[in-house]
């Protein structure tokens, strides 16, 4: 189950989301950019992010800068 909780307007958005009890073999992998700089910040557990080829391990204070485009 996912919570989820969105803000936005058109200069900032924000979006929180969390999964309780994820399943670790359930990856999704969806290729996307946008025209916005995204900031991510992981208040907590770990994930595997893919960012053009590279796979990045992110855990609780990770923060994920995204150009543009990316």
């Amino acid at each position: 189950m996912k919570n989820e909780i969105s803000f936005g307007n058109r200069l900032l958005s924000f979006k929180h989301t969390a999964t309780e009890n994820p399943n670790p073999q359930d990856a999704e992998f969806k290729s996307h950019s946008h025209a916005t700089v995204e900031v991510f910040y992981f208040l907590c557990g770990k994930a595997r992010y893919a960012v053009e080829g590279n796979i990045y391990l992110l855990k609780r204070g990770s923060v994920l800068i995204m150009a543009s485009g990316q």
